[in-house]
Order: structure tokens, then C-alpha cells, then sequence
């Protein structure tokens, strides 16, 4: 089981501890760099996306990077022979509680769970066939 823990607002704000840590520790901006990203990644954040209009705005887009991560985990496990199942069906405040405050494996306060994934081996082949709606009610080619 992997779970995906999104940042909150306070973090992803350009100025913040992690964002300065990411940039100038771990990706060694030079001061130049760190500038024009700042002024890229504000106009990003709250004109064109309008990423840290509230606590939820910033936590929902943070959570979908989460997700590309995921299908990444996921394709690879499935090139492996890996069987796995991406979950969004869990009660946020009670793994909070559990994982977080209880376990304390992060910060409540700086962070959530965006969503988790199941890893294995089937125990038996699937009973039935999967259906899927036709490519053209899903694909609109020109």
C-alpha cells in the first residue's frame, strides 16, 4: 500500500521553508533562476491557475500531482507483473487521525492524503471480462 501525501497552501507558496529548501537546496537555483521562477510560479499560482485561492484550491492542485506519480507507480508495477488499484474512497480526517497525529508519519498541519494505491498478485484470474464504453464516445477525432 502507497499513500500519497499532498502539501497544504502554507507550502506551496512560493517563499515557504519546503519550496525554498526545493529550490535552492535540492535544485540549486542560482539567485537569477530563483528570481524569474519565483515571478513564473506566482503569476502561475494566482493569475492562469488560480492555485492558492483557498486552502481546498491549493490542497486539490497539489493532490493532482500526486496522481501523476501514481500512474507512473502504476504503469510500472503493471510492466512488472504487478497488479495494483488506485483508491480515493477513504474518510481523510480518520487516516489523518491514524497516520498522521496517531503514527505521526507527517505533519497534519502541512500536509494530506491526496490518495493512496493497493500493490499485489491477483489470487485468481478475474470471474468476468471488462467492459469499456466504445472508443468513440470517449475520443472526438478531426
Amino acid at each position: 500500500m502507497v499513500v500519497f501525501l499532498a502539501h497544504k497552501k502554507e507550502d506551496i507558496t512560493f517563499g515557504s521553508a519546503f519550496l525554498d529548501h526545493m529550490t535552492k537546496e535540492v535544485q540549486s537555483l542560482p539567485d537569477d533562476v530563483y528570481k524569474f521562477y519565483g515571478q513564473a510560479y506566482n503569476n502561475f499560482s494566482k493569475n492562469d491557475f488560480k492555485t492558492l485561492e483557498s486552502d481546498r484550491t491549493a490542497f486539490d492542485w497539489s493532490a493532482k500531482q500526486c496522481y501523476i506519480v501514481m500512474a507512473n507507480m502504476m504503469v510500472m508495477a503493471a510492466y512488472q507483473g504487478i497488479d495494483s488499484c488506485p483508491i480515493e474512497g477513504f474518510v481523510p480526517a480518520e487516516l489523518d487521525r491514524i497516520l498522521g497525529k496517531e503514527a505521526g508519519l507527517y505533519d497534519v498541519s502541512r500536509m494530506g492524503i491526496a490518495c493512496m494505491t493497493a500493490f499485489g498478485y491477483r489470487d485468481e484470474l478475474p470471474h468476468r471480462d471488462k467492459t469499456r464504453r466504445p472508443l468513440s464516445e470517449s475520443v472526438q477525432w478531426k
